[in-house]
């Protein structure tokens, strides 16, 4: 008789610089920072390098000078702390990358590739300069213009106060943002309205964005993420505190009036009216596949209202495949329209079965969760799939591998088959055992007749099997 058993066992800084003599003696400067004390020719196969904090306040500074580096490729070299020169003490706060100066806005139109560098020590308060008090486009990037993009990029450590079009990363934008982040130390703050975490104002495209810092303004359109979103936000989310002492605030977006898709918040939500988990008004726009986690926060309005929504708080588009905790909170305070599918849940989070129907009720998609590790759905971890009964993981390399095929004295045969099991030991795990007119035992389970069964299902461990073992018996080992 075959049989199987389980043992149990336990960079120097480079800055080239060209001087240029003239013939006159009194006369020495050097070029222009666009070709002179960047390394790189612009190109995308050669950009721009920006190796330290002279070299983007030289990209600053030509840009408020009217240039807009249109198709202009640049690239961070290195991390960089700017907290030694922009700081409450010295009274001096960052100059933005692109703005706004009287009635003259200055765009950057170019392509800057963080590459998942930092910038830290981001320092602009408007209430420390009577000058900074009243003026927009505040951020890394004050103005992102017309084709200009943004990407692989964090901000940490930072305080940003402006009064309008205020974010962690950029203000305004008409481009691409993408891959970028404001860290848990960050502090924005806006005195008007369009304040976000990463952008204050979109209207084109945020993407695989998030924001993880306090995100607080006075007027309207205050969002984690965006604070006001013309464009599409897609695969973003926020784990940081938004509030606002008036009207629409939202976990993800202020005010969402084209498409918000596979977003989620866990942070808390506080406001007056109009406040949402994932969005504070959706104003004739897309909400599909969101969720907003409590159990890691709340969503609070001045009163109990019908404008308070654990998904959204005042609807007027469409909202599909949305969830939220199942709890006294509707998840939309109002809605005028059809297209409304929200959900509460609870068990399902940790299950895997939210992941799963964010997806669009398949394996395949953005939404990833490791069971058993993650409390909630997430971009990162493994794929989650459902066999009508239940919600597992299978990990990468580990899919359907025969373990042992078994031949039994009348000819019948079973194989054990691996799946779903995790290199690092962390994911539910179990044997499929198929066989076809053979009866024996696994693991004290007796088996006969033709079916699949499933083993081993709740054993949080690799299961590894002693290929190449030629006697009735062999041995999975859990390490």
């Amino acid at each position: 008789m075959s049989k199987i058993k389980l043992q149990k066992r336990t960079a120097a800084l480079i800055t080239s610089s060209v001087m240029f003599m003239s013939l006159m003696p009194s006369f020495t400067f050097t070029a222009a920072a666009e070709n002179g004390t960047w390394t790189g020719e612009g190109t995308e196969g050669k950009p721009y390098l920006i190796e330290d904090l002279a070299d983007l306040e030289a990209l600053a500074s030509n840009v408020k000078g009217g240039k807009t580096y249109e198709g202009v490729y640049f690239k961070l070299e290195n991390s960089i702390d700017m907290s030694d020169d922009y700081n409450s003490e010295t009274g001096k706060s960052w100059t933005p990358i692109g703005g706004k100066q009287k009635w003259t806005t200055y765009e950057f139109c170019g392509i800057f590739d963080g590459q998942n560098n930092t910038v830290k020590g981001l320092y602009y308060n408007r209430e420390a300069d009577k000058n900074l008090k009243y003026l927009n486009y505040v951020g890394l990037f004050g103005y992102l213009g017309t084709g200009g993009k943004i990407s692989n990029l964090s901000v940490e450590n930072s305080y940003v106060n402006g009064y309008q079009y205020v974010g962690g990363v950029c203000g305004y934008s008409d481009g691409i943002i993408t891959n970028c982040h404001s860290g848990s130390s960050v502090t924005v703050k806006g005195g008007y309205q369009d304040i976000g975490g990463v952008c204050g104002y979109n209207t084109l495209t945020l993407t695989s964005c998030s924001n993880a810092g306090s995100v607080s303004g006075e007027k309207y359109y205050v969002g984690g993420v965006c604070g006001l979103n013309l464009g599409t936000i897609t695969e973003c989310f926020n784990i940081g505190e938004v509030t606002n002492s008036n009207n629409y605030v939202g976990g993800v977006a202020g005010r969402n009036s084209k498409e918000l898709k596979d977003c989620y918040n866990t942070g808390s939500v506080s406001g007056n009216n109009y406040v949402g988990g994932v969005c504070g008004d959706n104003n004739g726009g897309a909400i599909t596949s969101t969720f907003n986690y409590t159990n890691e926060g709340s969503v609070i309005g001045a009163s109990v209202g019908v404008s308070v929504g654990a998904v959204c708080g005042f609807n007027t588009g469409t909202i599909k495949n949305s969830y939220f905790v199942s709890g006294d909170l509707d998840g939309v305070g109002i809605d005028n329209v059809g297209g409304i599918e929200v959900t509460g849940k609870s068990d399902e989070f940790s299950s895997g079965e939210i992941a799963y129907l964010l997806n669009g009720n398949s394996s395949n998609g953005v939404w990833k969760q490791t069971i058993g590790k993650a409390s909630y759905p997430q971009f990162t971890g493994l794929n989650v799939y459902c066999d009508g009964a239940q919600y597992y993981n299978i990990a990468d390399g580990y899919t359907n591998t025969v373990l042992k095929k078994f031949t039994g004295e009348d000819n019948s045969t079973a194989t054990a088959v691996r799946s779903d099991i995790s290199p690092s030991g962390n994911v539910i795990n179990r044997i499929t055992w198929e066989y076809n007119d053979y009866s024996g035992s696994y693991n004290g389970t007796e088996i006969s007749g033709n079916s699949t069964v499933y083993f081993g299902i709740i054993v949080p461990a690799l299961l590894k099997a002693a290929e190449g073992d030629t006697t009735d018996e062999i041995t999975v080992t859990i390490e």
